[in-house]
């Protein structure tokens, strides 16, 4: 547990250095399962981010150029999730994909979950793009203090 400032709640995070490969979004659903049950979230909230993971590291993968950087990150009522990947790329856009396309919806699916999602361009050539999701109150870090 990092704290951020010392008049902060502590905020829970965790990195994670992955290759653009598809073998790599198995690997972050699974990191990102195992460290939001750590976290005590509910099973409900636990799946929407670790389907925002997926989708935002699959883009990653299909879009990108490795390795990325997969960053979760707990606050008070939200959890945030961001990869950053070495492709100067513009601002992902979500597409209206055809209903029965096999591909083409994640981003769909993060406007869904997310209570917000967006980019941003890093220096040298890379990218960031993140998305928050939302978490009841009772489930915010422990700060260990009665």
């Amino acid at each position: 547990m990092t704290t951020v400032g010392p008049s902060r709640s502590p905020v829970l995070v965790r990195h994670w250095t992955l290759q653009a490969a598809p073998g790599s979004v198995p690997k972050a659903r699974e990191g990102v399962r195992q460290e939001c049950s750590s976290w005590g979230l509910e099973p409900a909230t636990m799946h929407d981010v670790e389907l925002v993971a997926a989708e935002l590291v699959t883009n990653a993968v299909l879009h990108g150029s490795g390795p990325l950087l997969l960053t979760l990150r707990m606050g008070a009522g939200h959890v945030y999730v961001g990869v950053t990947d070495r492709s100067p790329q513009a601002r992902p856009n979500p597409s209206a994909a055809d209903a029965v396309a096999e591909s083409g919806h994640g981003l769909l699916v993060v406007q869904a979950l997310a209570s917000g999602w967006g980019s941003e361009p890093l220096v040298p050539k890379s990218k960031l793009v993140w998305a928050t999701v939302p978490v009841q109150p009772s489930h915010r870090p422990d700060t260990g203090h009665a």
